[in-house]
């Protein structure tokens, strides 16, 4: 059989990949000294052949693409217009469309064309069109059924149609066509249906890329960078961006500060300055041209951070509307001689004649912008199931646990080395860390707000990030101990002032008398004046945002520290939870928010966080940083603690453990499979296998599901041989078990039955799907089950393929008969039902009761579609076929 994912040879002679040479920055220098290139990466006019290359990828995709009106066509002549003397199991798929929801997904309809040039490479045989369409209906069509097996998900396959070659139809009347209303078919085709949870053949394995899917991902429009301290070629910032929007990168790579830095490659500056700069903030780009397409892309992109745009007044003239009103945007410094320069531009912190004073400047507002991002949270008093904020308290609980058997120190410092590799400035902070920290030092580490701790820590508990928050938890750990470790007899009021969105301040008012929270270490202040006078001359959109200032009633027992008895400043720990006393106004002046904090607040909120940190119990902070994580259904930090479990030692030598993180893994296959990522799917079911198989022998009945499952995967992949290999073990598992499941076995049936089918082996197939059906049966006695209808429909069309007329003529009059009594009369399916029973007496030879059953199939079209509908005419040219058949053998019977 040959493999689904083989692609066939191509027919041109040109290397599409030469392409994605042209972009790479391996060959980029090479391509300029040879003269086919210019230093920008555009082709030199004089080799218009290699433009050419991009041109032709761009016109073949657009003359493969499948729109999105032919797609919709598809399904609708597939849904009554079977090809050949054969069942299709699109027919199914409308079925469960009908029954389940309308095709109107977006998102889907824009996968529909990103697939349709990989899909293309898959293609094999006969019906090759036919084949492309119907695998874009994955796209369209997706029915995920789920069911709990032994403490894990069953997702079984979805049934789908008939794509092998048959025997040609016995009979021609005209057909629509898939490409084209306009054209009519030349064969009626019987359409067939095997499982109510098998849609259309499964589509490409995302992992087994083809060149034209790399390419694509080469293809773009060139664009400059400078070298920088952090500057980086096109190709990889465009992977960057690429990557930042897709599954498994949540942000961009050593990006951990909350700022990122974007210099105009016209601002002179020098390599020292270039060091400062990264010490600053990490992160950036130099981009000779801000205007440029691929820059405002990148803008627009970023979500975690905020972005410092440093301009000389040229381009700050002739600035983009798209960046000027980038919400991503923080502060612009404008680096000019003439000093009563003047722009509209409300984001301008000033205008500065070098980079040097820009650089001065920005040494001090990077703190108090830093200080001014904090994450406010909150509640009413009557809502006790806040998930999102009983989340971040939940998390720094386990933050805060102990970790003996682990060197959390080095583990802390690995990564703050790797995500400041090259930058001199924060490398040196982390090198005297390492030698000279102590832990009755920590406050004083974290209030080095030019350090990489003060920068990460702010950042981190902000958004928050669970997974570097883990890495940093050794420091965490220290800092909240020495908090904590300020006992004080008497309560404490401090002020701090925050600029927080219109929208979040009627929150704060609505919840009065709930809770609110600060999301990280909180700098605050005895007197209120000073804590006014922290946020003066920030700049901030008046239009959207309001000055808050609150006063804050600390309780004895909350982790506090004096840290400037001159400036009266009070560090609080991360997280601090308080009431919201009242809010209060007077006329345009500053609000002030009173908050409490006490003992009746910290009982009040383990109601609130109950249910979250049940959730999350476990025998150690790694497993219970994945268990939290699921809760919360942040998928990205689930994979990344379980793929840190299945190395840790203490899950390693745990039962318990290694049952949870095999559910986990299985949890993320489903998921997966859902997005239709097939190969991560299988990634994550093999390594829960792999777990499970520490503990259980391969024959337990618990690993039935993840077998069945992973069948289902390499079904969707065309790996139709190890598809029957993994569902066929899960049936005899179950089968052979002294306490089977009679659900998972009827489902596991199905499940063969469908890769027999799509192999067309459909003699193979009819027990599979008898045994399917006699359990379905046995747990609905009554026939008061829809898929009863599908199962009896299934069985038949695998009957009628092998020419078993009377069998399958029974079977499709048991699902006429559940169908007209559990379906509406306006329900579709049931003149398919109708239609396949006239087919089936044709082929019996009944021509009159044929033409009857037809009949009652138009009539029902007819409850929902108008005469001249294309459907209700292909039915009536069927019926009109039948009788010019019905005359014909009346004149040979006369003779």
């Amino acid at each position: 059989m040959v493999d689904r994912i083989e692609t066939k040879p191509c027919t041109n002679k040109i290397d599409l990949r030469l392409q994605t040479l042209i972009t790479s920055p391996y060959a980029q220098q090479k391509l300029q000294l040879a003269g086919l290139i210019n230093h920008r990466g555009q082709i030199i006019t004089s080799n218009d052949y290699l433009r050419s290359l991009a041109q032709r990828k761009r016109q073949r995709r657009e003359r493969e693409a499948i729109k999105q009106e032919i797609v919709l066509r598809a399904l609708k002549i597939d849904q009554n217009n079977p090809r050949g003397r054969r069942h299709q199991f699109e027919i199914v798929t409308q079925r469960a469309v009908n029954n389940n929801f309308e095709v109107t997904d977006e998102q889907k309809q824009k996968k529909l064309s990103f697939k349709s040039s990989s899909q293309q490479q898959i293609s094999r045989g006969k019906n090759f069109l036919d084949k492309r369409l119907l695998l874009q209906l994955v796209t369209l069509i997706y029915l995920h059924n789920v069911t709990e097996q032994t403490s894990s998900v069953d997702f079984s396959l979805l049934e789908y149609t008939l794509l092998q070659e048959q025997k040609p139809s016995k009979k021609r009347v005209p057909r629509k066509s898939s490409n084209s209303s306009n054209i009519r078919r030349n064969s009626i085709k019987h359409s067939v249906e095997i499982s109510p949870k098998e849609t259309t053949p499964p589509a490409p394995s995302p992992g087994k890329e083809n060149i034209e899917a790399w390419i694509d991902q080469a293809d773009s429009i060139p664009w400059d960078t400078r070298s920088s301290p952090n500057s980086i070629s096109t190709v990889e910032l465009q992977e960057l961006l690429h990557q930042s929007q897709s599954i498994r990168v949540i942000r961009l790579e050593k990006s951990v500060e909350n700022f990122i830095y974007i210099l105009d490659g016209n601002v002179q500056i020098s390599n020292v300055d270039k060091t400062k700069l990264r010490g600053l903030i990490n992160f950036g780009f130099i981009f000779n041209d801000i205007n440029d397409k691929i820059c405002i892309e990148f803008i627009t992109q970023i979500v975690n951070e905020q972005i410092i745009i440093i301009v000389s007044s040229t381009t700050m003239e002739n600035l983009d509307q798209n960046i000027r009103n980038a919400l991503q945007i923080h502060s612009v410094y404008v680096v000019d001689d003439i000093k009563d320069y003047s722009n509209d531009f409300d984001k301008i912190r000033g205008i500065y004649p070098n980079i040097v004073n820009v650089l001065d400047q920005l040494e001090k507002d990077i703190i108090l912008f830093t200080y001014d991002l904090n994450t406010i949270s909150s509640v009413p008093p009557s809502d006790t199931s806040d998930s999102t904020f009983a989340y971040i308290q939940v998390l720094k609980d386990i933050l805060l646990e102990t970790d003996e058997k682990t060197d959390l120190k080095k583990q802390m410092l690995d990564f703050c080395r790797y995500v400041y590799a090259d930058n001199a400035i924060q490398l040196s902070f982390i090198d005297e860390f390492e030698h000279r920290f102590r832990p009755d030092e920590a406050v004083q580490w974290y209030l080095r707000e030019e350090t990489f701790l003060f920068k990460m820590l702010t950042r981190t508990f902000r958004i928050p990030e669970p997974d570097i928050l883990f890495k940093l938890r050794f420091f965490i750990q220290y800092l909240h101990r020495q908090l904590k470790s300020n006992f004080s007899r008497t309560s404490t009021i401090v002020y701090c002032t925050q600029h927080i969105s219109n929208d979040n301040f009627d929150i704060i008012l609505k919840n009065q008398g709930g809770f609110l929270a600060f999301s990280q270490f909180l700098l605050t202040n005895k007197s209120k004046i000073r804590a006014k006078q922290q946020t003066t001359g920030l700049p901030f959109n008046k239009s959207e945002f309001k000055l808050v200032l609150f006063q804050m009633e600390l309780g004895t027992t909350i982790p506090k520290i004096d840290i400037d008895t001159s400036h009266k400043e009070v560090l609080i720990s991360a997280a601090t939870i308080f009431r919201i006393s009242n809010v209060k106004q007077i006329n345009k002046e500053m609000p002030i928010v009173k908050l409490t904090s006490d003992n009746d607040v910290l009982k009040a909120i383990q109601e609130v966080t109950k249910n979250v940190r049940e959730a999350a119990r476990g025998s150690f902070p790694l497993l219970r940083m994945a268990k939290l994580m699921k809760q919360m259904e942040y998928i990205q930090h689930t994979e990344y603690f379980c793929l840190m479990l299945m190395d840790d030692p203490k899950a390693i030598e745990n039962e318990a453990a290694n049952l949870i993180v095999g559910g986990l893994f299985h949890t993320l296959g489903s998921f997966y499979y859902e997005q239709e990522q097939y190969d991560r799917a299988l990634e994550q079911l093999e390594n829960s296998l792999n777990v499970y198989l520490r503990i259980v022998p391969p024959n337990d009945i618990k690993l039935t599901p993840t077998y069945n499952n992973m069948g289902s995967i390499y079904h969707k992949q065309g790996l139709d041989k190890q598809a029957l290999q993994f569902h066929m073990k899960a049936y005899d598992i179950q089968v052979k078990s002294s306490n089977p499941d009679p659900e998972s076995i009827a489902t596991y049936a199905g499940n063969i039955a469908s890769v027999l089918v799509q192999q067309s082996k459909y003699s193979e197939a009819i027990p599979f799907l008898q045994h399917d059906l006699q359990i379905r049966e046995q747990l609905h006695p009554n026939g008061n089950d829809i898929n009863l209808a599908v199962k009896y429909h299934s069985l038949a069309g695998a009957q009628f393929a092998i020419s078993k007329y009377t069998e399958a003529l029974e079977n499709y009059e048991q699902c006429l008969k559940i169908e007209l009594k559990l379906h509406p009369k306006t329900h579709p399916t049931v003149a398919v039902t109708y239609y396949n029973i006239a087919t089936t007496l044709e082929a019996l030879e009944k021509l009159k009761e044929a033409i009857e059953t037809i009949q009652k199939a138009i009539a029902r079209l007819l409850l929902t579609k108008d005469t001249n509908d294309e459907d209700v005419q292909m039915y009536k040219e069927y019926e009109k076929s039948l009788r010019q058949k019905l005359s014909v053998k009346s004149l040979c019977d006369t003779s």
